[in-house]
């Protein structure tokens, strides 16, 4: 005796009928395509109810229209390896001590460069006297006191900071600072401002990118 049971069938639909954006076809063939697997059993008669045989057949069926491909394992590495930084020990990463830094700088007006980041630089210098009037035409500059006092001037007013105190400059105002006594002060500025902007004074124009 021969038992069979043959894969469902899709029935004839017209294409207008529609669900949520998908067509009726498109819905029976995804349910069809994994519906149970189609089987055939087969058992010898001469043997009486003994099954001396047993088969499973699948069918393999091409997948409905928008299922997507899951993308290969070769694909997952190659696109991980183009996102992935692998960083060594140190590799351009450092602790800075200001009070070590400020205390290898010997001069006055002297900015140097502590760190690097995003085009910007932090600079240290050591303020004592007044710096002749500038401005900076492309550049905002601020200005953040470690250690004593000073005063930034500008033509209408006076701004005087004190330990961890900033201030910021915008770009073209004119302003010049002073310190009575001396002062250990942070400036961030981008990459290669001169520190009298838009003046050269055989004085106080100090050279740009020395790191310490």
């Amino acid at each position: 005796m021969v038992f069979s049971a043959e894969p469902l069938s899709r029935p004839q639909r017209t294409p207008s009928a529609s669900f949520d954006g998908m067509l009726l076809d498109e819905i029976t063939d995804l349910l069809i395509g994994h519906a149970a697997p189609s089987f055939r059993a087969v058992e010898d008669a001469s043997a009486g109810s003994k099954l001396d045989e047993a088969r499973i057949t699948r069918e393999t069926r091409r997948l409905p229209m928008g299922v997507a491909k899951t993308p290969s394992k070769s694909s997952f590495s190659r696109h991980s390896k183009e996102r992935t930084i692998t960083m060594k020990p140190g590799d351009g990463v450092a602790k800075v001590s200001l009070r070590s830094k400020f205390a290898l700088i010997d001069e006055h007006w002297r900015p140097k460069v502590a760190a690097s980041l995003n085009g910007q630089e932090v600079k240290l210098v050591k303020f004592c006297g007044t710096f002749p009037w500038h401005t900076h035409l492309n550049e905002d500059e601020m200005f953040l006191v470690w250690n004593g006092s000073m005063v930034i001037e500008f033509r209408d007013q006076s701004i005087e900071l004190g330990p961890g105190e900033l201030c910021v400059v915008p770009r073209g105002v004119e302003h010049r600072t002073r310190a009575d006594t001396e002062a250990e002060v942070l400036v961030f500025e981008p990459a290669q401002t001169r520190n009298t902007g838009d003046i050269v004074d055989d004085r106080f124009t100090a050279p740009n990118g020395i790191r310490i």
